[in-house]
């Protein structure tokens, strides 16, 4: 583990500017081009590294990629999602930049920066040459921001391979609810100082 730190910190530099690069291609759920941008991006990336990457097609979202790098009896399975819920020119206003050793701009925390991670782990396992004893599954879906309406289906089923067949949904609830409310407006972890209590 030490070997893996140690590898990432000689490396920060790389995966901020990675970082960067996937919030300046920006990939808003509704905006299927700019989300395929990220895709052909992520999927250079880990091409690069040795990981075979399929395309799942989509009409309206963005396409998935699923990617396998490595061998293994098992699979250690990575989901991470491409679109974000800040609107195409967003970066125009607030483009991404390090401030305090902290990495801001849209789509940074939820969840480009996990993009960046997946790709520079694939990157230092290879780089350090070990050898996990499951291969690495990654799915990259388009539409968790907006439910994961399509993708849903494919979550689960790489879910029951990386358990063997055997997957249980524990019981859930899902819905749509529309509320009025007064306070400051974004995600709570963009001011964390300026929350407010909606009335």
């Amino acid at each position: 583990m030490s070997g893996l730190q140690e590898y990432s910190k000689s490396h920060t530099n790389q995966i901020v500017e990675t970082l960067s690069d996937l919030v300046d291609l920006e990939s808003f759920s509704d905006d299927k081009v700019g989300v395929d941008a990220v895709g052909a991006y992520v999927k250079n990336r880990l091409s690069h590294l040795g990981a075979s990457v399929e395309t799942v097609s989509q009409r309206e979202r963005g396409d998935y990629l699923l990617a396998t790098w490595g061998e293994g009896d098992g699979r250690a399975l990575i989901l991470c999602h491409m679109d974000t819920v800040w609107p195409s020119g967003t970066t125009q206003q607030r483009p991404f930049r390090v401030e305090g050793g902290r990495g801001l701009g849209p789509g940074v925390l939820d969840m480009k920066a996990g993009i960046a991670i997946t790709i520079h782990a694939v990157e230092a396992i290879r780089d350090l040459g070990l050898t996990p004893s499951r291969s690495i599954r990654m799915l990259f879906s388009s539409d968790e921001e907006v439910g994961s309406p399509t993708s849903r289906s494919l979550i689960e089923e790489e879910a029951r391979l990386r358990q063997g067949g055997r997957f249980e949904n524990g019981p859930e609830g899902r819905g749509n609810l529309r509320y009025q409310g007064n306070g400051a407006s974004g995600p709570r972890w963009q001011r964390p100082r300026k929350w407010r209590k909606c009335r």
